[in-house]
């Protein structure tokens, strides 16, 4: 007892559970920040998250990448890949004639590239299938 009293380890196990001061935010460069804009967006659209979930999905991350260097060529050409893969979604929904899915491919990839040489071609489609259901539906009647 009188070793411990004199030794006293209380005090030197006050020091094991500190808490240390949390530490001051770092700056990220703009050049770290795009490269992990550009990582994301890469994953991303590796996983076919092209417009879904709101805030990880490969063209809203491409967009960023594009806010921080306009000039970024990586984004760019992610973004055209991204108008690429949806417009072969709206090619398999056209094949199986699932014209919410096709409704849906075409307009995400005009707002991914409006002016993708392959997205007149799939808007006519799309508003002539339309046509034809609607005709349809009136034949039905």
């Amino acid at each position: 007892v009188w070793v411990l009293a004199k030794w006293q380890p209380w005090n030197y196990a006050a020091g094991l559970f500190a808490r240390e001061e949390p530490a001051a935010p770092v700056e990220i460069s703009d050049d770290v920040r795009l490269q992990q804009l550009l990582d994301a967006a890469g994953n991303a659209l590796a996983k076919d998250r092209l417009v879904d979930p709101p805030g990880r999905n490969a063209l809203e991350l491409y967009r960023s990448a594009l806010a921080l260097d306009p000039e970024s060529d990586l984004a760019q050409r992610g973004i055209d890949s991204v108008a690429d893969k949806l417009l072969a979604e709206a090619e398999r929904a056209l094949k199986t004639r699932d014209m919410p899915r096709l409704a849906s491919a075409v307009d995400a990839a005009r707002s991914a590239r409006p002016d993708h040489p392959r997205l007149e071609y799939y808007s006519l489609r799309l508003k002539r299938e339309r046509e034809r259901q609607a005709a349809a539906n009136q034949r039905g009647r």
